[in-house]
This record gives C-alpha cells, structure tokens and sequence, in this order.
C-alpha cells in the first residue's frame, strides 16, 4: 500500500473548498468595486467584471479550442442556475 496515495475528496471536502474559492474571488470584487469612483460601482459593472474574469478563465483552460470553449460555458451557465435554484 502506498501511503503517498491520496483518496478523492469527499463531497463535503469539496464543497468546502469550492466555498472558500468563492468566498475569496467574491472578497476580491467586492473589494475592488469599492476602489471604483462611486458612478461605477453598479450591477453593470459587477457583470462586467465578472464576465471578463470567466472569459479570462474559460479562453486560458481551453488553449483557445471553441468547442472547449462552448462545453465550459455550458458547464458554468448549468452550475449557476442549479445554485441560483437553490437559494431559499
């Protein structure tokens, strides 16, 4: 048995760490918007922002394959309205 060998997180795990990556990028706009002069800190600045953070994001993990491209975007739009359905 290799001790070295590390199992897959667990679902909890997981979530956690998803929540403390959230909780960060979020602490980092938030952040940010509050550097802005006040005419700029709105929600079309926020989608702004966040839709040039996705794009970066997307575009550097699909080496620029479009159909890559396309699938993560899919991925993002489905996760984001599973957790906007969510909230109570």
């Amino acid at each position: 048995m290799n001790v070295n060998t590390k199992s897959a997180p667990t679902d909890e795990e997981y979530s956690q760490a998803m929540n403390l990556i959230g909780s960060n990028l979020f602490s980092s706009l938030v952040q940010s918007m509050e550097k802005l002069e006040p005419h700029f800190r709105n929600h079309k600045m926020v989608s702004n922002a966040l839709s040039s953070f996705l794009v970066n994001v997307i575009y550097k993990q699909s080496s620029g394959n479009t159909e890559t491209i396309q699938q993560m975007l899919d991925e993002i739009l489905k996760l984001v309205k599973i957790q906007l359905d969510s909230i109570p």
